[in-house]
């Protein structure tokens, strides 16, 4: 997984960089760079999108904080019990609904994903 974030990021760099030479090449300002993005792609793309990158780890997760609009971190710590409980039960009401194993189903492959943590972990 991480050879592939890692070159999705590296493409991701090569167009922005692209789109810069360009803007300097063409000596516009740089609010034009959404409208070069648009005519280079040709797709609903934004310049917001350009800067996120993928970021991969080996190995189970030790902690999972989540944030609002990237500025604060929640202040409420949730069990892992919790939220292995929630997982299980949408992975059976997936598999129910669509007629497949509850092992196909994407709740249940971040289930997998959180094996390796204590069930009192938060």
């Amino acid at each position: 997984m991480q050879p592939l974030a890692f070159a999705i990021s590296a493409s991701n760099q090569t167009i922005t960089d692209g789109l810069w030479a360009l803007q300097v090449a063409l000596g516009y300002i740089p609010e034009v760079l959404p409208r070069l993005l648009r005519r280079a792609l040709c797709v609903g793309v934004t310049t917001k999108q350009l800067q996120r990158t993928i970021h991969a780890f080996d190995g189970a997760p030790r902690r999972i904080s989540f944030t609002w609009a990237g500025h604060t971190t929640g202040n409420q710590r949730i069990p892992v019990a919790t939220v292995r409980e929630q997982l299980q039960a949408e992975a059976e009401s997936r598999a129910q609904q669509q007629g497949v194993l509850i092992e196909q189903t994407p709740e249940y492959q971040d289930l997998r994903t959180s094996a390796n943590l204590a069930n009192d972990q938060s």
